[in-house]
């Protein structure tokens, strides 16, 4: 069986007494968050991680993914790690947006932005082979970024973020009590 909360049905579960204050916040700082211009990047790398971004992660368009990672390096934070062999989080995006750009003009003879695509996702895939662990940091952050989104999670049904005591334990394709259900 599958199935999706009603729309509407996670705005209402972060509101509730099910999720303690400081997730409470961090959720609604998300789902209040605007698009933004470049503070990290300049305006050509800017537009091209979006527009990398929008073929890395698709239908979320209200999740501002390259804004969120811009706004992450100019502020100089991070989880913490990185992969020895990679440059440090802002050389690293530097280096791998060249490296985007590069292929495109190589694969397709025009900036990746002016591609189709199925070009933009062929030079990619040529990124990925060629630039494998910065690639993989790339679609990780894009990942997260976007599935941490309260919207992305309404339309995927997800509530694991209701954190406080209350949830009685369910199986699989079950439902807790307390959970929204089809009207």
């Amino acid at each position: 069986m599958t199935w999706l909360y009603p729309a509407g049905s996670v705005g209402n579960l972060i509101a509730s007494d099910h999720v303690a204050e400081p997730t409470r916040a961090a959720l609604q700082k998300r789902m209040a968050s605007e698009p933004t211009g470049p503070r990290f990047f300049d305006s050509a790398e800017f537009d091209l991680l979006r527009a990398v971004c929008a073929r890395l992660i698709v239908d979320v368009p209200q999740v501002d993914i390259a804004g969120a990672i811009d706004a992450r390096l100019a502020d100089g934070t991070g989880d913490g790690w990185r992969y020895d062999v990679l440059p440090s989080d802002d050389a690293a995006y530097r280096q791998g947006l060249r490296t985007i750009e590069a292929t495109a003009k190589l694969l397709g003879g025009a900036p990746y932005v002016a591609l189709a695509l199925d070009v933009q996702d062929a030079v990619l895939v040529s990124v990925q082979k060629s630039s494998r662990r910065w690639f993989e940091e790339l679609l990780a952050e894009a990942t997260e970024t976007a599935y941490a989104h309260p919207a992305v999670q309404d339309a995927i049904g997800y509530a694991g973020f209701a954190d406080l005591p209350g949830w009685a334990a369910i199986g699989l394709d079950e439902r807790d009590a307390q959970e929204p259900v089809d009207e």
